[in-house]
Parts: C-alpha cells; sequence; structure tokens
C-alpha cells in the first residue's frame, strides 16, 4: 500500500470531524433559536409566518444549488474513460461490464502490490481491459500487419516510450481492432490522446444542460454527454 494513503485517511477524517462538530452545533444552536423564539412569540400568526418564511427560504437555497451546480460544470463525454480515470476500482456493474470484457489469473510479479488485495499468491486476478479502453494495444502478432492495413492505426509517438536497449519495436503496438476483417473495413478505434469510447451510463444518469450525441471526428464515434454538477446533486 502507498506510504501517503494513511496520511491522507488522517487528514480526510480530521475534516470530516470538524465538519460534523460545526454541523451538530449549528443545529443545536438553531433548534435553541426557533424553542426560545416559539417561547417568545407564543402560537400564533407571527409565529407560523417565520416558520413559513424560513422553509420557503431553505427550499429556495436547495433548489437554486440544484440548478446553478450543474450550469456551472462542464459537461463531459461519457466514455469509458471518464469512468475509469480516478477510480478506486467500486465501479457499478453495469459500467464495469462495458469496461472490462473478462477475467483471467496473472503471475502476481506482473500486478502492482497495491491491487493485489494483501495476498502473497502466485497467482492473482486480472481484469482483461475491452477494446478502445487503452486505445493501443500490444500485440507483435497482428500489430504489423495491421499497420499496413490501416496507416492511422500506427500509435503516434511510441517510439520515445521505447527504450533503446528493448527488444520492442514500435509495430509490436498499434491501435484497437475486433479482428482484422473489421479493421479492413475501417472499423478501429483510433489513436487519440486521450482516447474516447462512448459508455452508456443509463436512463437514470442526469444530462443536465448537457447535449445529446455527438460526433468526435478523432476516434470516429458518436458520444453522449453528461453534467458532473447534475450527478452529484441529481442522482437518486
Amino acid at each position: 500500500d502507498s506510504p501517503w494513503m494513511a496520511i491522507h485517511v488522517a487528514i480526510v477524517g480530521a475534516l470530516c470531524g470538524l465538519l460534523a462538530i460545526f454541523f451538530n452545533r449549528l443545529v443545536v444552536g438553531i433548534g435553541i433559536y426557533f424553542a426560545q423564539e416559539a417561547q417568545r412569540l407564543g402560537r400564533g400568526r407571527k409565529l407560523f409566518l417565520r416558520r413559513f418564511a424560513f422553509s420557503l427560504l431553505i427550499g429556495c437555497c436547495c433548489g437554486a444549488f440544484a440548478v446553478l451546480l450543474p450550469q456551472s460544470q462542464p459537461c463531459l463525454p461519457s466514455s469509458l474513460q471518464n469512468a475509469f480515470h480516478g477510480s478506486s476500482g467500486c465501479i457499478l456493474e453495469s459500467w464495469l461490464q462495458q469496461l472490462v470484457s473478462g477475467s483471467r489469473y496473472v503471475e502476481a510479479g506482473k500486478v502492482s502490490r497495491e491491487f493485489r488485495g494483501g495476498r502473497d499468491a502466485a497467482l492473482v486476478m486480472s481484469y482483461e481491459p475491452r477494446a478502445g479502453l487503452f486505445a493501443a494495444q500490444y500485440n507483435p502478432t497482428y500489430c504489423l500487419a495491421a499497420i499496413e492495413m490501416q496507416k492511422d492505426c500506427r500509435v503516434p509517438g511510441i517510439e520515445k516510450y521505447i527504450d533503446n536497449s528493448s527488444s520492442l519495436k514500435p509495430t509490436d503496438f498499434c491501435c484497437r481492432f475486433q479482428d482484422l476483417a473489421s479493421l479492413a473495413r475501417g472499423e478501429f478505434f483510433n489513436v487519440s490522446d486521450p482516447p474516447k469510447s462512448p459508455m452508456s451510463m443509463g436512463e437514470n444518469w442526469p444530462r443536465g444542460p448537457c447535449s445529446g450525441l455527438t460526433w468526435d471526428e478523432k476516434d470516429k464515434v458518436a458520444l453522449d454527454h453528461y453534467s458532473p454538477g447534475a450527478a452529484i446533486t441529481l442522482v437518486p
């Protein structure tokens, strides 16, 4: 595990504790104020109007927050990459099925320790990413033929990531495609930075002020969009 994880957890815990103290004191203070106000005014029209005005103010503030926050956030494409980026691995099942095509066991030494789940087994489970998630693929068997078939299938700038002493060649890497027949028809995932592959987020995911499908010329795909601000405030 990362040595910084304990520090991150401690900082988040301290901040959450301080916010909880502030929230509790605020709730207690408002409760005391309302009790004193009710005792001072007594039951009647004046107290009712004050309570009604306070409820109306809170409702307006909550409604304004739910409207303004989605408007203040830029719309993002609902892509596999956005769902995967920065994820801790806790992904909705319906999304995970679009991100990976299955799983397999690999040697533990090929997997970073922080992803092994604290076990020292010889083999650990690893997910197989779906075509397009990382745009490029490593396949010495097919990539050379794929690049000869489609020049746009080459990974631009891959040379700078290959060490001079390595046996790897730039033609060992290429774009993602279903099979060579699909590649010949021009059906492949262009290598772009960052890559974009469409993902269905589900019918209940709020779009907010964002538009619908748009065509991404670089990756040759149609992408839907969602609002991060609306996701915070409107997801059921």
